[in-house]
């Protein structure tokens, strides 16, 4: 998919595959957008319209998960079993349950007029929970399922659809100062709009980046031959 080419290398190593076939994006991204989407799911079912952050103990674990993927890319130019495409993908659903986490109550504060100021996710109780979720989900990619495979790829590509119109609707909310207008057609055709702009100028700035990294490639390439 040339779309996810762009904020994914995809590169066949380092890509979850089954009978020669490979995931739409490489095994930490697939981590990171299948989680982030399960993560924003759970959130909306058990908390919708509530815009507070866990609190400060389950926070620190978040930031902890987050920083195990951090961990595990720095320290993969060291130890080779770091750069397991298993390891990478583990590390992947923690950061992608932590980010979920954070961007659920600040999208749901700036989102709604009226909210209210109590945590989404409030206890161990329901933490546990979606960790439990995360080590299910981790344990039957080992399985080599056909079924499994099709859902980790499909709900990574959903992952990352949502993740980058949910960020867009947060920017936008900010930029209209949305919380504090009327909801009108106008209004709400707005922020539509300004939605679209920033997704397509964000896809053509990563194109262009896309491009530059490709033509530095293959300038080095040349410079190689000529040696």
């Amino acid at each position: 998919m040339y779309l996810f080419n762009l904020i994914c290398h995809q590169l066949p190593s380092k890509t979850l595959s089954l009978n020669g076939q490979f995931m739409p994006l490489c095994s930490r991204c697939t981590g990171i957008y299948t989680w982030l989407l399960i993560a924003l799911v759970f959130q909306t079912i058990s908390g919708r319209k509530k815009h507070g952050f866990p609190p400060i103990s389950i926070s620190l674990a978040s930031i902890l998960f987050i920083l195990s993927m951090a961990i595990q890319v720095v320290g993969s130019h060291f130890a080779s079993w770091l750069e397991d495409n298993h390891v990478r993908f583990v590390t992947g659903l923690l950061c992608g349950s932590s980010v979920g986490i954070i961007l659920f109550p600040l999208f749901n504060y700036f989102f709604f007029k009226e909210t209210l100021d109590k945590p989404v996710i409030r206890s161990w109780t329901q933490y546990f929970s979606l960790v439990t979720l995360l080590v299910i989900v981790f344990v039957i990619h080992f399985s080599k399922n056909l079924f499994v495979f099709h859902f980790l790829s499909y709900t990574s590509v959903i992952g990352v659809i949502v993740t980058y119109f949910m960020v867009n609707i947060f920017l936008s909310t900010l930029i209209l100062a949305w919380k504090r207008r009327k909801k009108t057609f106008k209004t709400v055709f707005g922020l539509v709009l300004l939605v679209i702009c920033l997704f397509s100028i964000e896809v053509l700035l990563l194109k262009y980046i896309s491009k530059s990294d490709h033509n530095e490639k293959n300038m080095g390439g040349l410079e190689d031959e000529t040696k």
